[in-house]
């Protein structure tokens, strides 16, 4: 058989073709019938160009083989099986596609985060307690702050993140960790039983969370604070037949229950016993001597710290009724990102929210005030989980 092949673009004007005779001899050679590219009834085509004869069947050929005989000496695909290449190569696109997205979720989820469709508008942040481990967000923070534009208009936080909100706002983050580290530096015991028999504190922790406070916030770094996005701190209440000390027995016991038992982000035992959250924002602390009441109230651990009141009322660590505060934002949060001091077997898929988890054990205790290495440890893996963060929003 012979095949004329028409280059691209050019024009074929007859094919001669030997056709085979019945009982195996040679019929005639004669002209074949040719349709010219290009002619309304063969329009332009880059195809090759076949005879009429050409595509004949042969004797005995099953029906249809002579097309398919046809696509494969010309090497052209039919337009159905050219459908389903397309078909496939699309599928295939939108898999390579599927997998770079299932890769860039676990790779966020490896640190443990739950990502939010639109990380770079985040309108509120929610820091959990959890005491010195909250230099882990001072960290976090530093490294996320600038490529983020993070600004939010509000800030939740409870306990000592109270604390690390204001420093963060009033742009002294980095001094309140020098600050609490030359503090602690200095602080060789956690307790001293010496002093059960006199009127010094067993426990210097009180007294040195009020000076850290004290001389950290003067009033411009306060007008600062009041400037910025609104911190509204978390305080808890205690059933009404509950004191004070009874009263921080039974949450401590709710709040290591939901926290080491359940292992749930929020915890609602407490809640449930009939503890009550109030909500303050800084704004309302006139002094920096009634903004550290109010950090100070809302990280009330008795016998770490003495009985606390606030506005006449005992309070307790806010952590009690939640630490991790999203119930201190206001009715109208939009994109929210909340920050963890601990790690937990799974995280909240909270449509708005992205929550946000150390890499590792912070190593550092919630109430060690001896070690400013282990506070050092916090801030500098929270910046590493920062630096981890942005990785997973910008592979």
């Amino acid at each position: 058989m012979q095949v004329a092949q028409a280059g691209i673009g050019q024009r074929v004007a007859a094919v001669t073709e030997v056709v085979a005779a019945p009982g195996g001899g040679e019929g005639p050679q004669t002209p074949t019938e040719t349709l010219e590219i290009g002619t309304p009834e063969a329009p332009e085509s880059n195809d090759l160009c076949l005879s009429a004869a050409a595509v004949a069947p042969r004797q005995g050929e099953p029906a249809g083989f002579a097309r398919r005989r046809r696509n494969e000496e010309i090497g052209r695909v039919p337009h159905h099986v050219e459908g389903r290449l397309r078909t496939l190569a699309e599928l295939k696109e939108a898999i390579v596609y599927g997998a770079d997205v299932m890769k860039r979720v676990a790779a966020a989820r490896r640190p443990g985060t739950m990502l939010n469709p639109d990380p770079s508008a985040f309108e509120s942040v929610v820091l959990a307690g959890g005491g010195n481990r909250c230099f882990w967000h001072a960290g976090f923070w530093r490294e996320v702050q600038g490529p983020l534009a993070l600004a939010p208009r509000q800030i939740a936080a409870v306990s000592a993140a109270g604390a690390i909100a204001c420093a963060i706002t009033a742009g002294k983050g980095g001094e309140a960790l020098r600050l609490f580290q030359a503090a602690t530096r200095a602080n060789p015991r956690n307790w001293y039983p010496r002093n059960l028999l006199g009127k010094v504190p067993v426990f210097p922790h009180e007294r040195m969370y009020r000076r850290a406070m004290l001389d950290l916030f003067d009033p411009p770094a306060l007008a600062r604070v009041h400037a910025g996005p609104d911190i509204r701190v978390l305080l808890a209440h205690m059933p009404p037949w509950l004191g004070p000390r009874t009263g921080f027995l039974a949450a401590s016991a709710a709040y290591n229950f939901d926290k080491r038992v359940r292992r749930v982000v929020h915890p609602t035992t407490a809640r449930a016993a009939g503890y009550r959250p109030e909500v303050v924002s800084v704004r309302e602390c006139g002094t920096p001597e009634t903004l550290a009441d109010l950090i100070l109230a809302s990280s009330c651990s008795p016998p770490m710290t003495s009985a606390l009141r606030w506005k006449g009322r005992y309070v307790l660590d806010g952590g009690v009724v939640d630490n991790v505060p999203v119930c201190a934002l206001d009715d109208s949060p939009g994109a929210t990102l909340v920050l963890l001091t601990r790690r937990y077997p799974a995280l909240p898929d909270v449509p708005g929210r992205t929550y946000v988890q150390p890499s590792m054990r912070i190593p550092v205790d919630a109430w060690d005030y001896t070690s400013p290495e282990g506070i050092q440890s916090a801030y500098d893996l929270g910046r590493r989980d920062g630096e981890g963060f942005l990785k997973t929003l910008c592979p």
